[in-house]
């Protein structure tokens, strides 16, 4: 999909979310590995979409997300995997999406 311009079923939610002053759209629409459900309150940031065989979508969970319930402090959890695809120099929005994230989790601590 990613080359040829299919659609990858990645959709960006929640844009009220803080996150969003650092991410973008197109920081976050590229390859994942995965999605997650939570038996617990999370705030989803990107979830991922499977088409059905009559052509509708259906949602699989989150491959980005904030806990703020489960524990006392933060976590953030993603099946984006930028560092690798940072350091394979092959995929320009894991890049785009590392420094965004990166600059998110460091405005948190201020």
């Amino acid at each position: 999909w990613w080359s040829t311009g299919e659609d990858p079923g990645i959709r960006p939610v929640t844009p009220e979310h803080e996150a969003w002053r650092f991410l973008s759209p197109k920081s976050v629409i590229w390859h994942q590995h995965g999605s997650f459900k939570a038996d617990h309150p999370i705030t989803s940031l990107i979830e991922l979409e499977e088409p059905n065989t009559d052509g509708s979508w259906s949602n699989y969970g989150s491959i980005l997300f904030e806990d703020t319930d489960s524990t006392p402090g933060r976590i953030i959890v993603t099946s984006l995997d930028p560092i690798f695809h940072h350091g394979s120099n092959f995929m320009p929005g894991a890049t785009r999406f590392l420094y965004a994230l990166l600059r998110w989790v460091a405005a948190i601590k201020n």
